[in-house]
């Protein structure tokens, strides 16, 4: 049995892990739980982290799976709806993706978790860089690069306020 379909059947395709809700309900203990998978030991164990820290800033009783290749599974557990990259079945895609536009795998996974959260609403850059956890300048060189490559375009722009520039919200398309 492969890694992958192990953890598929120990999380119930995805969807939870039994031993979170377990330690909640009858240890009255919330965990944030992180699985990796690499090549090596190593590097597993680096992804296992990232895993980690993302479950504990999600929110108690989750866990995340992360690769190597920046596949991101999360957030697992009761009461959470799990954001699966689109291309978790095809790797290759994401790679060549990442290849062609300059960006990482991980970054790639994590906008097109993103796409999916929004379900079709515009984004700014400044909400793609909280999103990845990113400085501002960052999400707007993402957005330059995403548009470039016609993975997102502007459909409006937004000033809640009357102070400062305009912000253009765009629409992202890694999912389409």
């Amino acid at each position: 049995m492969s890694a992958g379909a192990l953890f598929e059947a120990l999380t119930e395709n995805w969807t939870t892990l039994p031993l979170l809700e377990q330690t909640r309900t009858q240890l009255g203990i919330e965990l944030a739980v992180g699985f990796g998978l690499d090549d090596s030991a190593r590097l597993s164990v680096r992804s296992a982290e990232l895993a980690l820290r993302r479950a504990r800033e999600h929110g108690p009783s989750c866990g995340y799976l992360q690769t190597g290749d920046g596949l991101v599974i999360g957030p697992i557990g009761t009461g959470h709806t799990p954001l699966r990259s689109a291309y978790k079945t095809i790797a290759t895609d994401l790679q060549a993706l990442a290849k062609r536009t300059g960006l990482g795998t991980a970054t790639l996974s994590r906008l097109s978790s993103l796409e999916r959260l929004v379900a079709g609403s515009p984004v700014s850059a400044e909400e793609i860089s909280q999103h990845l956890q990113l400085s501002p300048p960052s999400g707007r060189r993402i957005i330059r690069t995403l548009r470039e490559y016609q993975l997102a375009t502007p459909v409006c722009v937004s000033q809640p306020t009357r102070r400062g520039r305009p912000k253009t919200l765009y629409k992202l398309h890694l999912n389409d």
